[in-house]
């Protein structure tokens, strides 16, 4: 089962599926995996669609926090892709933008995330894929990038958003290392990338994704 057929569990700190968290992941990595661990054998990894995966927690407040105060530094309209727990969501609310857009690809998501909109005049919800909506959604002040899964075509956020960006726009995107990391969004050397570090507590027991001290967050204004 895909994750976005798969059922969301809700927890009070965290949100999971039952699924496989190679889901999506391209060719060439598969390669790479197979080059760097010869005697793991991923066909079967890939066959395991039984794990609980998690795909957001509460302590990556501090990490939404500062994310949504810098894409809101310019005001003006607000783009958010992936909805996952609202915590952008809320923080993003609190600069009080023009308008606010949220793409969310998860069916259930989509509608916890049109549920906590119902009583915000500036929040639009998009359902769907964000690189099949955002070239119709027009240009951003600020934009703020989590869609979840290697699914979420994270190489092509660079080229895909460019079209989406009033001039002086402020992104940032979730970065899932522990380095100085842009590449995975597709963003080369071309582009100015500076970075800032975080403080964040990530539980180390249900938490088998993120666990470094520091969060280090990828600044950019295109």
């Amino acid at each position: 089962m895909s994750y976005k057929e798969s059922k969301i569990n809700f927890y009070p700190d965290r949100i999971t599926y039952i699924g496989n968290k190679l889901e999506g992941i391209s060719e060439e990595a598969k390669q790479e995996m197979e080059d760097l661990f010869p005697d793991f054998d991923l066909n079967d990894y890939l066959a395991n669609e039984s794990e609980e995966l998690i795909i957001m927690m509460s302590w990556e407040h501090p990490v939404m926090q500062r994310s949504a105060e810098f894409v809101c530094e310019n005001g003006g309209d607000i783009l958010e892709i992936g909805f996952g727990m609202g915590i952008a969501s809320d923080y993003i609310q609190s600069y009080n933008p023009n308008s606010h857009t949220i793409i969310e690809m998860h069916p259930e998501l989509a509608e916890k995330a049109r549920e906590w909109a119902s009583d915000k005049v500036n929040v639009t919800i998009v359902e769907g894929d964000w690189i099949e909506e955002v070239s119709e959604l027009g240009k951003f002040d600020g934009i703020f990038f989590d869609a979840y899964g290697s699914f979420g075509h994270w190489q092509e956020f660079a080229s895909s958003i460019v079209n989406n960006t009033k001039e002086g726009c402020h992104i940032t995107f979730w970065n899932a290392t522990d380095q100085e990391y842009a590449e995975g969004c597709g963003f080369d050397d071309s582009y100015n990338i500076t970075y800032e570090r975080i403080d964040v507590e990530p539980d180390p027991q249900p938490n088998p994704y993120y666990l470094s001290k520091s969060y280090i967050m990828p600044k950019g204004v295109i």
